[in-house]
């Protein structure tokens, strides 16, 4: 097997007042391969993404190993990082309306990480290309941001992102703004072009369903940590963790007009707040003392899947 392109080893965010947001982060992920990192928000998903890209608040700081290209991205400076951010990696945001700059249009700012990273000769053309790929109509590209659809508007994010032919995309929450019919197509998008372009694609979001066919793996996160992870259809066909469970059982598509949907109880814990035990005690119903005492250790399950759960000895 090919080496990984990105590995991420006991990533930790903090805050300077030593609450953690992030906990003990372990993954890898290869050329060609779709990971998605799901979970409510509040789990650090966008936080893991922030650190990935050199990001973080002025009040966080990481720790811990980011590899790239066996490249440490936590030993770089800024300088670096700028040169790198665009070029190397590169974040779809989630929310296109304000990533997108007000006075500039479309084309020009698919162009803008071109001239940033001295690839000016050819940008017209390659965000022509990049415009005409990701499906915007060619009467859109000349159009000014608030003249977009949402949809529309991802796409330009997303051309953008590509401009410079990273080597690992990011997508955080890229169809939380869109209707259902654009999700669907935008995620079907990143999922084609990382296949044609060998991305290492790294999809994050809330909701397990709906980004569950077009991973190669999962990974689930509560409370700053992985509490579930394996291959996306030998974890959907034999879910683990009790919150792993949850959010497939409350998904929209499993239900009936009129039926209510399952819902979990109460919500995820403040940021950097987390119980001492398993910090999915206080929503589980199959919780016991044990794990409101302790953090539950990783089990290795079958089909390549590992979970932190007591209950699993149950």
């Amino acid at each position: 097997m090919n080496e990984p392109l990105l590995s991420v080893q006991d990533l930790q965010v903090n805050l300077h007042d030593g609450r953690a947001l992030v906990r003990g982060l372990d993954f890898e992920l290869r050329a060609g391969e779709t990971l998605a990192l799901i979970g409510e928000s509040g789990s650090g998903k966008s936080m893991t993404a922030l650190a990935l890209m050199g990001l973080l608040p002025e009040a966080a700081r990481a720790s811990g190993r980011l590899a790239l290209a066996g490249e440490d991205l936590l030993g770089l400076d800024e300088a670096a990082l700028c040169k790198l951010r665009g070029r190397r990696i590169a974040l779809v945001p989630q929310e296109p309306l304000s990533a997108l700059n007000p006075l500039q249009r479309v084309l020009q700012q698919v162009m803008l990480p071109l001239r940033l990273h001295g690839m000016s000769d050819g940008a017209e053309a390659r965000a022509r290309a990049l415009l005409a790929r990701v499906g915007l109509p060619e009467s859109r590209w000349q159009a000014w941001p608030h003249e977009l659809s949402g949809g529309q508007r991802q796409r330009v994010l997303i051309a953008q992102a590509l401009a410079c032919g990273p080597a690992l995309l990011i997508a955080d929450e890229p169809s939380s703004a869109l209707d259902q019919d654009s999700q669907q197509q935008v995620l079907d998008l990143l999922a084609e072009l990382g296949r044609e372009q060998g991305l290492a694609l790294l999809l994050i979001s809330h909701d397990l369903g709906l980004v569950a066919r077009r991973a190669d793996r999962l990974l689930v996160m509560y409370g700053g940590r992985i509490v579930e992870q394996g291959p996306a259809a030998a974890l959907l066909a034999a879910p683990a963790h009790p919150y792993t469970q949850a959010l497939l059982a409350a998904r929209p598509g499993l239900a009936t007009r009129g039926q209510v949907l399952p819902a979990i109880p109460g919500s995820v814990p403040a940021a950097g707040q987390w119980p001492q035990g398993c910090p999915f005690a206080g929503r589980c119903a199959q919780v016991d003392q044990h794990c409101a005492d302790e953090l539950p250790p990783r089990r290795p399950l079958a089909d390549g899947r590992s979970a932190d759960c007591w209950r699993l000895d149950a």
